[in-house]
């Protein structure tokens, strides 16, 4: 308890807390989503887009709630090819020093629904803090990244962090 308020502490005395927003519902899937420098589609995700600075591969089918009440309660699963998230995603249009991670970052409504859950949100949340950490590093803001750039940092983290099944024994 004493770290936790080691931090808060200080930041209340810097910025108070203060909720601006949350979601109009809870339980609901859907959730707000930015535009970003690259608009994932679902022609992406159909037509199994590869892209030079992808920063997460996905398999996930696209699993939504049906929209319309005609259609009754269950789910629709479109289903697609692999597909890569592309770090302009992660890039808010227009703003140069902000990165998003997870559910939140650019793209369609269908293609959320495949995207958003935590086995992608994750690799792309570990994207964004590598990219944060080169953006400083560099000191550029992160709409100066190159994304390759940031792809192969992605890629060479993973390979450093990941054990193989022989060096488990």
């Amino acid at each position: 308890m004493r770290c936790i308020d080691n931090i808060i502490i200080p930041l209340t005395v810097l910025l108070p807390p203060e909720i601006l927003n949350d979601g109009t519902t809870i339980g609901i899937r859907e959730g707000r989503r930015i535009v970003g420098n690259y608009y994932l589609t679902i022609e992406d995700l159909e037509e199994g887009r590869k892209f030079p600075d992808s920063i997460c591969d996905v398999e996930m089918p696209v699993d939504i709630h049906h929209v319309n009440k005609e259609t009754g309660t269950g789910l629709d699963n479109i289903w697609t090819k692999p597909y890569q998230v592309p770090f302009r995603c992660l890039q808010p249009l227009n703003i140069d020093n902000l990165l998003t991670a997870g559910r939140c970052i650019s793209g369609s409504f269908l293609a959320h629904g495949s995207y958003r859950v935590t086995g992608n949100s994750v690799p792309i949340g570990e994207a964004a803090g590598i990219a944060a950490a080169l953006a400083v590093e560099k000191g550029i803001p992160t709409a100066e990244l190159d994304g390759s750039e940031v792809r192969d940092r992605v890629d060479a983290f993973r390979k450093r962090c990941c054990l193989k099944s022989e060096d488990l024994h």
